[in-house]
């Protein structure tokens, strides 16, 4: 490609990246607001540093464009050595504009701004713009001119047996540096070439563990927000966090995957064929048969059993398949000790310590609201009949108390009736003879005696006639 058009079409787009930032940024004729981000600087509010940025990318796109200018033979050589480290400029830009919108996220109720929104999306757009334009001036070729022969249409044998003589030189010096043994000093050299991207694939290997380990967090937060809490901003706070660890992450590629996947009982028959035998169904193409080998890795057999251990073999938890033993496994770990009802993270936390099945969210979201419309339903039959069991319990109450008032007569009767029977019984005993000179009362005593009231006594039957001796001894 020609240098003048590579030149002028990186000039141009820089002009253009620093005015249109420029004016998203002031928000058309606000210039008062450098002056505001500079003085007070707030990295939730301010976004002066998103224009900064498109200051770094018009600087190093104006110098390549002057050296590819001034020097078509060692300039776009240069921009091409430089390549790697433009590569990391741009992905370093788009990701800060990413953090940028989740923390000017956090300090606002609502992300409507579209001054702030086109300002984010530009950044991110230029900054792959300038590696195309920076990929466009390295394609820039030199001038090449040829001095072999002044007035002359061929050059003279000498000289070309001299530049035949150095090319077989050069030949015969790279055949040597070939030439050297097949050594682990060899093999660095080759990867040594490739160090830059090396480096860069290790540090997105570390973000890719990071985004793995913050994923399932944030989406819990997502779910929350959609079922608990039923608030929009949260729920896309959650996943735009969540679309920036996906795109940082390949793992999550292979956690949407498992979610996706059917749980049918043919799926946990295979993994249990493959464990247990280790052969595929006859059936199975071998595609299906590779997803299946890689899928079972997170399975283990025991006593029988299906369990789940993970990716990393850190946990398990038994494998629930029938529907019934799911609702089974729910009615246990929604109730506590004492019998009251748990929530819904609580339920879903308790269920996934111990047991696995793909949709458990889903499922108890599915239960929770069906024991909830039941209770309901139950509040307002019981209201309905409320004024018909009224009068029924009247009636009870009326029974009740006639049938207490019979039982308080009857015990009456037969009191006074055995009472009767006890007097009648006194008088017919024989009298007690005492033989004993002695009178045991005086006549005034037993005068007073007389007097006496006969309901100050107790009558009782006496059964046995005391002789003279046992009341002569019972008197001594």
């Amino acid at each position: 490609m020609k240098a003048v058009a590579a030149v002028g079409c990186s000039l141009l787009f820089t002009v253009v990246d620093v005015t249109l930032t420029t004016l998203l940024y002031i928000r058309g004729v606000h210039i008062e607001r450098f002056v505001q981000d500079l003085s007070f600087f707030d990295v939730y509010r301010s976004v002066v540093d998103l224009w900064a940025t498109s200051l770094v990318r018009s600087s190093l796109l104006m110098g390549a464009a002057i050296g590819v200018s001034k020097n078509t033979t060692e300039g776009p050589k240069r921009v091409k050595d430089l390549e790697t480290f433009t590569i990391v400029m741009c992905l370093l830009t788009g990701m800060y504009s990413v953090m940028k919108l989740l923390l000017y996220s956090e300090v606002t109720e609502s992300l409507s701004d579209p001054w702030f929104l086109c300002l984010v999306a530009w950044t991110c757009i230029s900054a792959l713009a300038t590696f195309l334009t920076w990929k466009l001036l390295s394609l820039v070729q030199p001038v090449r001119e040829t001095t072999l022969g002044i007035n002359s249409e061929a050059a003279s044998p000498e000289e070309t047996e001299s530049l035949l003589d150095s090319e077989e030189d050069s030949s015969k010096g790279a055949k040597k540096d070939t030439a050297s043994p097949a050594t682990i000093g060899r093999l660095l050299s080759y990867s040594k070439h490739d160090a830059a991207l090396l480096g860069l694939a290790f540090l997105f290997l570390i973000v890719a563990a990071v985004g793995e380990t913050f994923i399932p967090y944030y989406t819990g937060l997502a779910v929350d927000a959609i079922v608990i809490q039923k608030d929009m901003e949260a729920f896309s706070k959650s996943m735009i966090i969540i679309s920036v660890f996906a795109i940082v992450s390949m793992d999550s590629l292979q956690v949407a995957e498992e979610e996706v996947v059917e749980s049918t009982s043919n799926k946990w028959e295979d993994i249990y064929t493959f464990l247990s035998e280790g052969c595929f169904p006859p059936t199975m193409g071998p595609i299906r048969k590779k997803n299946l080998k890689r899928y079972a890795q997170k399975f283990i057999l025991e006593d029988g059993r299906l369990y789940y251990v993970g990716p990393k073999k850190e946990e398990k938890r038994e494998v629930v398949i029938d529907p019934e033993r799911k609702r089974q496994v729910f009615l246990e770990c929604h109730f506590n000790d004492i019998g009251h009802h748990l929530g819904q993270k609580k339920t879903v936390h308790r269920i996934q310590s111990k047991y696995y099945w793909l949709g458990i969210v889903r499922d108890v979201v599915d239960w929770i609201d069906f024991d909830n419309l039941k209770e309901q339903q139950g509040q307002e039959v019981c209201s309905g009949k409320q004024d018909c069991t009224a009068e029924f319990v009247t009636a009870i109450q009326q029974q009740q108390n006639i049938v207490k008032q019979m039982v308080i007569a009857n015990m009456n009767a037969s009191y006074k009736k055995e009472k009767k029977s006890t007097k009648r019984g006194s008088r017919s005993m024989q009298s007690i003879t005492f033989k004993v000179g002695d009178t045991l009362y005086g006549t005034s005593d037993s005068a007073q005696l007389k007097r006496l009231k006969k309901s100050h006594f107790l009558s009782f039957p006496v059964e046995t006639v005391l002789t003279s001796e046992q009341s002569g001894s019972d008197v001594k």
